[in-house]
């Protein structure tokens, strides 16, 4: 039986597979889409309370979860969190996609599916999208 077998998530499993999910739902993601990811979630307040879980579990976790469910890991993933947290963890899916330069049509309707599992309505999805744009725009 895989050290994975048991697709449970927690609160930190679910933001990891989260981000995870629209990582490769926007395509293969390369070493640097990764490293980018695990700097995101290692600059989050969540995962800096000195827990003792391992972020290397987390990512190996979610990268299972992923490829045995794809996007449809979110579903499940989404039911371990709170309200705030599922708009954390939509948070999170943005500023993983959004290593890979400006939100283009295939991103948006990733994001669009994870805002749907993670049942977030139009108006907390939006303001998102538009501090995420800000804070990863190019020079112009």
């Amino acid at each position: 039986m895989s050290e994975h077998s048991d697709s449970k998530f927690d609160v930190w499993r679910a933001l990891v597979t989260i981000g995870m999910a629209a990582l490769k739902a926007r395509g293969r993601a390369t070493s640097d889409d990764l490293l980018r990811f695990r700097t995101v979630c290692s600059l989050n307040p969540l995962f800096a309370t000195g827990n003792e879980r391992n972020e290397e579990q987390l990512l190996n976790f979610a990268d299972w979860v992923t490829e045995e469910r794809g996007l449809d890991a979110c579903l499940p993933a989404a039911a371990a969190l709170s309200p705030a947290l599922c708009e954390t963890a939509f948070a999170l899916a943005c500023d993983a996609l959004a290593g890979r330069g400006p939100f283009e049509s295939r991103a948006l309707l990733v994001l669009e599916r994870i805002a749907a599992a993670l049942d977030l309505a139009d108006e907390a999805v939006q303001p998102i999208l538009h501090v995420t744009a800000i804070r990863n725009r190019g020079l112009e």
